[in-house]
């Protein structure tokens, strides 16, 4: 190859990066007041045609793909939903889990062959959390009344814009978290605490419960798990400070209007005292659910003509369970245990690079799926941030490094 080829070969790899960076943006700037109500269309479709090449170039390094476990074993996944999906089709359900899954999929495979460096990695989850924490004050300063929480929820497609937020506050807190002892780095760590306490604000005006929840216990584990006090003049420093913000904040009344808007963004307009009326009536849906799953244990409302009649089952595991029923969902269900085991895997061991974020992203989508159906795969493209630093997680983790892919 000569000099001309690999410049040529270079500048196509940088392209294909800038490409991916500027899709991950699009993905939230579609989301944004106005834009969402009038052009969500124009770039959804942009996204996925954008992706769709990306995807085309992709697969080209097949054989580099195929060396990672996660890319066969999702890939075998994906193909037995093509067969769910056309059976489903046949028979008039029309259940579309090719889909489902084939958005993340699409996403890890286009980060997979990416090379970003450590830089690289840190400047793009600064941008994606940027972008997100000003699309959550826009949204609730749009189409609410700022920093009040709404007796009904006022947020259109809260369930959108949930995962991303909660995506960023992850994202935040690992930032917060990193291990650095530069002075610059101190100062900026202040500057993501502001933006994770404004992102956190925002997803409480939300009301998206799910996400405040998953958020808190993810945040608490990385907390326990990261955060060793060391006795040193900086340390001190940073712990006087951070006291004497708590002590003003604490006399000014931030912390009880903080506890009142939490309580409010959980409770508000539900009976507190009624665990069906506080899920949003997902308890009883719970218990149709597995009665309804042991009555229809081959094929659930794919093989039966009656069907689930209690609405969408508001947990993943159920939800698929109800749909397909024990043993025509087992690879589906056998591929979100791998997804588990992953995560608790890498959490035993330390982690030193940027993409070991993905595994917190990945616990957050984990716990949220216990209360919402569409994730850890969506809805959309909301969870293109996870699966983008999944695929760079496992490729830093690559021991066969190939130089020249992408």
């Amino acid at each position: 190859m000569n000099y001309s080829e690999v410049n040529k070969y270079t500048i196509s790899i940088k392209v294909y990066k800038k490409l991916l960076v500027v899709l991950i943006g699009l993905s939230i700037i579609q989301q944004m007041p106005y834009i969402k109500d009038y052009y969500y269309g124009h770039f959804r479709i942009i996204l996925y045609i954008f992706f769709s090449y990306l995807c085309f170039i992709g697969v080209t390094k097949i054989k580099y793909l195929v060396k990672f476990p996660i890319i066969r074993v999702m890939l075998i996944t994906l193909v037995y939903s093509v067969l769910l999906t056309i059976v489903s089709f046949i028979i008039g359900k029309n259940y579309n889990s090719f889909m489902t899954l084939l958005i993340p999929f699409g996403i890890m495979l286009c980060s997979i062959v990416t090379h970003f460096s450590e830089l690289e990695l840190k400047k793009l989850m600064i941008f994606y959390s940027v972008l997100v924490v000003l699309l959550g004050l826009a949204s609730i300063f749009y189409y609410g009344n700022g920093f009040n929480i709404a007796k009904v929820y006022a947020i259109p497609m809260k369930n959108q814009l949930g995962p991303i937020i909660g995506n960023a506050l992850i994202i935040l807190s690992y930032l917060i978290f990193e291990n650095s002892k530069k002075a610059e780095e101190m100062i900026i760590r202040f500057i993501y605490l502001f933006m994770l306490i404004l992102g956190f604000l925002t997803l409480i005006v939300i009301r998206n419960r799910s996400g405040i929840v998953g958020c808190a216990v993810v945040i608490f584990i990385m907390f326990l798990m990261n955060y060793k006090f060391k006795l040193t003049l900086c340390n001190l420093i940073i712990l006087e400070i951070i006291s004497i913000m708590f002590l003003v904040l604490q006399v000014n009344g931030f912390f009880d209007v903080l506890w009142e808007m939490i309580w409010d963004s959980m409770t508000l307009n539900f009976d507190v005292a009624d665990l069906q009326s506080l899920s949003s009536g997902r308890t009883d849906v719970y218990v149709y659910s597995i009665k309804y799953i042991s009555e229809n244990s081959l094929g659930g409302n794919l093989l039966n003509f009656y069907g689930f009649s209690h609405g969408n089952v508001h947990n993943y595991i159920l939800f698929t369970l109800v749909r397909y029923g024990l043993v025509l969902s087992l690879p589906l269900v056998l591929f979100y245990l791998y997804l588990i085991k992953s995560v608790f895997c890498n959490l035993s061991s330390k982690i030193n690079n940027v993409s070991g974020v993905s595994i917190w992203l990945l616990s957050l989508s984990i716990i949220v799926s216990l209360f919402e159906y569409s994730y850890p795969y969506g809805p959309g493209v909301t969870q293109i941030i996870v699966w983008t630093m999944i695929g760079q997680f496992f490729r830093s983790h690559d021991e066969q490094k190939t130089v020249g892919d992408y």
